[in-house]
């Protein structure tokens, strides 16, 4: 008796799974569908926004992120073992 009461709640949760992912993948297309960039274009426009035109004036910029170990100044003690000789 208790198995078969498992089987049928397992049986709806498993249902509502099913709705649940349809709803989500609705929701999800009517959300690419409304903010596409074709609609957002229109959506900018209504609301008396203007593309600005984009212009490179420096094609030659350093990148904008490091390695640490590049910032890192290494300080060197001693001659590396090398001893000096000549006196």
């Amino acid at each position: 008796m208790k198995i078969n009461e498992l089987s049928t709640n397992l049986s709806v949760i498993n249902q509502e799974i099913v709705e649940l992912e349809i709803l989500k993948d609705q929701t999800f297309n009517l959300y690419q569908e409304k903010f596409s960039i074709q609609n957002i274009e229109i959506i900018s426009h209504s609301l008396n926004f203007k593309k600005l035109d984009v212009y490179i004036v420096n094609k030659d910029l350093s990148s904008p992120y490091k390695i640490d170990s590049e910032l890192v100044e290494i300080s060197i003690l001693g001659n590396l073992g090398k001893w000096n000789t000549t006196k």
